[in-house]
């Protein structure tokens, strides 16, 4: 996993060394009922996305050589001009959970 600061957006990086993705399915990955297991239901990655989205963000993913899989997911520091994180915006939530 790893994480980087590119222009006005948040990525995330996570590689895995697994099966990787089929070929064949690439572009349904995001679907609501693609699943690559046999007792999988297909709506992790397709909740991902739609809260990325919504954020105004992106997810991808593609191969990881050798082998496995990349998702990489940005997310923007700023919105309507303002940085995210300020607490005197009554719009965003203030959490006093310990990190």
């Amino acid at each position: 996993m790893a994480t980087h600061r590119r222009g006005g957006h948040a990525e995330v990086e996570v590689r895995d060394t697994g099966q990787g993705l089929p070929a064949q399915r690439a572009g349904r990955i995001f679907d609501g009922a693609f699943s690559s297991k046999g007792d999988g239901h297909g709506i992790g990655l397709a909740l991902s996305h739609r809260i990325i989205t919504r954020h105004g963000g992106e997810i991808e993913a593609g191969a990881n050589e050798p082998r496995g899989t990349v998702f990489r997911f940005r997310l923007p520091l700023r919105r309507k001009g303002k940085p995210l994180h300020v607490p005197s915006d009554p719009q965003l939530p203030v959490s006093n959970a310990p990190e």
